[in-house]
């Protein structure tokens, strides 16, 4: 994967494109010689770069670089770097991160796909219906005997027309979701799957197990197909969101803040601080800004604008 900053960005954007990109795991040796580079190019570089550091990262991390990049760059990729993500554990997500091939890739993939903000409703060619929420791709095929679609990223809700005849199912990294005239919502991140069931039952399936789910629970599935325990989730709270209204309650600032950024251009950073404190409240996404000032407000916590990188942390 290769950096895609701007070559002429300032340094403290250019600093942040660098702790985002550590924390999403360790850099490849192409990286690697970029981020040494980028040090020793000018002083002002590791300057940013130890702000930021200063702000986001706790005592025991990542400080000043040395002198001497090469060993910077050895400590900086040994000490995982414990920054908080907003757009959930999504930094696999960031269109920083996201190769401009990857992006074309999925548009030629997707018969359906919506933006930053965006969501859609959508007829499916058998009187099915589905809710695209923001950032999400989707794509189907309708045969004889069966109803095959795949979510290729973000959130979809499912209305099925019954067809008992022919099976509908949602796929989404090593697993499937099966009904035949139900209600259901299939959401998908970097690293996993979750399904959740609004009415009536759901078959679950991936390589490793399955399970059925019954109407107000829900299953998280890995990447790999490992099942989680069933568990019960808030029905109204789930289609609260798919309307773009967010209900927290005690909820973990990270979640709240990884359902914010589907609906506002630029990336949100947590200071490890921050992504302890819990949120209470009910956010209208479709106003980014005036919840994320009023997230911030409540919870005493300041903000640091880098450009396309907004920094939430405690003062």
């Amino acid at each position: 994967m290769t950096r895609q900053t701007p070559r002429d960005a300032p340094p403290v954007e250019e600093a942040a494109h660098w702790v985002v990109r550590l924390d999403a795991g360790p850099l490849s040796r192409r990286e690697t010689r970029a981020f040494a580079a980028w040090l020793a190019a000018d002083p002002a570089h590791a300057a940013a770069y130890d702000r930021l550091a200063t702000i986001l990262l706790p005592p025991t991390s990542m400080r000043v670089p040395p002198r001497r990049p090469r060993r910077r760059v050895g400590n900086a990729i040994g000490t995982r770097p414990r920054l908080a993500l907003a757009a959930s554990a999504a930094a696999a997500t960031l269109a920083v991160l996201i190769p401009a091939g990857d992006a074309l890739r999925l548009r030629w993939q997707a018969d359906a796909i919506t933006g930053i903000g965006e969501r859609r409703l959508i007829r499916l060619p058998d009187g099915s219906q589905t809710w695209l929420a923001p950032q999400s791709a989707l794509a189907w095929h309708m045969h004889a005997d069966r109803r095959d679609l795949r979510l290729l990223r973000g959130t979809a809700a499912f209305a099925v027309r019954r067809d008992p005849a022919r099976p509908f199912a949602v796929a989404s990294g090593d697993g499937q979701a099966i009904a035949r005239g139900t209600a259901f919502i299939v959401r998908r991140d970097a690293g996993a799957t979750e399904v959740d069931v609004l009415q009536h039952r759901v078959e679950v399936r991936t390589g490793r197990g399955g399970t059925s789910l019954r109407e107000g629970w829900q299953v998280r599935y890995t990447a790999d197909g490992l099942l989680a325990p069933d568990r019960r989730f808030d029905r109204d709270a789930a289609v609260a969101l798919l309307r773009g209204r967010l209900i927290a309650d005690d909820q973990p600032l990270g979640d709240v803040i990884a359902a914010l950024q589907s609906y506002r251009h630029g990336r949100i950073l947590l200071s490890p601080h921050a992504a302890r404190r819990r949120v209470d409240g009910v956010y209208d996404l479709d106003r980014p800004e005036a919840a994320l000032a009023l997230i911030a407000s409540s919870l005493g916590l300041r903000r640091l604008d880098l450009g396309g990188v907004t920094i939430l942390y405690a003062g």
